[in-house]
């Protein structure tokens, strides 16, 4: 995806801006997920988050003494997503191929965990807060959420 392409409806400084703060929230989700899990980390995927480098990899490889997860993180500001709905990017399509791809999703209260495979089965459709590009659209009230241990900032 180019840069044009994923600053959608944002101007250059507020795509920096959102890119600096969810590349922050991103380590902060990863470090409370692991509370969960005892004897669980989660490092990422690429070596540098860099503004300019396309993403065309997942963000996070999650393990625990059990499994090892592939994670894309969807995060929200608020405790509500825009108009109820998770926009998830069509560019989740190349985690199909992992052996445990999931995204999580997470505000800073609650986080789910939806497994890519059942997110392949949606068809994308155009959203338009993000200027319509299509993205796979799970409404938020069918989710299975689970309460952070504390919030991860404020909402």
């Amino acid at each position: 995806m180019s840069l044009k392409s994923a600053m959608d409806v944002r101007t250059l400084k507020q795509f920096k801006t959102n890119f600096k703060i969810g590349t922050g929230m991103e380590k902060k989700i990863i470090s409370q997920l692991s509370l969960y899990y005892p004897d669980s980390w989660g490092e990422p995927n690429n070596e540098e988050d860099e503004l300019t480098k396309q993403n065309t990899s997942y963000d996070y490889d999650f393990y625990t003494p059990a499994e090892e997860w592939q994670l894309e993180i969807k995060y929200s500001r608020t405790d509500r997503f825009k108009e109820g709905i998770v926009a998830i990017r069509r560019g989740v399509w190349y985690m199909k191929d992992l052996e445990n791809p999931k995204v999580l999703v997470a505000t800073p209260r609650r986080y789910s965990l939806i497994d890519v495979e059942d997110i392949l089965k949606i068809k994308p459709e155009p959203f338009e807060p993000w200027g319509n590009k299509l993205v796979y659209q799970v409404n938020e009230d069918d989710l299975d959420w689970n309460p952070w241990m504390i919030p991860l900032c404020k909402s």
